[in-house]
């Protein structure tokens, strides 16, 4: 079987659900990043989607991403063009069987995700929940309707009778499954002029997934 790994807002290996699931028993797996025009178009007020520093915080996460999965043998694929037309010419160049991405809940993600899946007919695609610190399917209700208006009534019986998942670590693959793929797009390709951080400013921060690592290590334990 050979798997896809799409990342969207989850810029991450380690802890990643949809890549854990798709390095167990595969015999190949990529991933695919894309930087989608639309992210970097002007809203119908005449304002800049994403605005330069958050472009750059973008695609220093992505950079990382790609570094972290090489460590793991796994190459990313990165694309200036929407989903719904580069990926599925990337399933057809390496036969993928199966597409993992994380679930998507608001309406512009939900419409992409929608447009990739009948793009992608005969592929298995399979969106897995992420990002919760109780996952849906572990807390102490079983449906929408049972879970209480009152906050902390809620927080206190998932505190008492449900569990946090642990870490899912992805697997390395074999070095005969890495190929080198190109260099990321530039910012300049997607419309973004780069600028300079004034040195005054209070969030200095870098992005990537070490970066946010390193953050928290800092904010809790320094």
């Amino acid at each position: 079987m050979k798997h896809l790994v799409w990342f969207r807002n989850d810029l991450r290996s380690e802890d990643q659900y949809a890549l854990w699931k798709a390095t167990q028993q595969a015999e190949k797996v990529i991933g695919v990043y894309c930087f989608d025009p639309r992210h970097f178009a002007l809203t119908p007020y005449g304002f800049p989607k994403t605005g330069a520093y958050r472009a750059q915080f973008l695609w220093e996460s992505v950079r990382a991403l790609k570094r972290n999965l090489e460590a793991l043998n796994i190459p990313l694929w990165v694309f200036y063009g929407e989903p719904e037309t580069t990926i599925p010419e990337l399933v057809k160049t390496h036969g993928i069987t199966t597409l993992f991405t994380t679930h998507e809940w608001t309406s512009e993600e939900r419409k992409v995700t929608d447009a990739l899946k009948v793009q992608l007919q005969g592929i298995a695609f399979h969106e897995l929940q992420d990002g919760f610190l109780f996952h849906p399917e572990d807390i102490p209700y079983h449906a929408a309707k049972e879970i209480p208006e009152i906050f902390t009534e809620f927080r206190k019986k998932c505190e008492k009778l449900s569990k946090i998942r642990p870490l899912v670590e992805p697997k390395a693959m074999p070095k005969s499954n890495y190929e080198i793929t190109p260099e990321l797009p530039t910012l300049a390709s997607c419309g973004i002029t780069p600028q300079s951080a004034d040195k005054r400013t209070a969030f200095p921060f870098k992005g990537g997934e070490n970066k946010a690592l390193a953050r928290l290590e800092d904010y809790f334990y320094t």
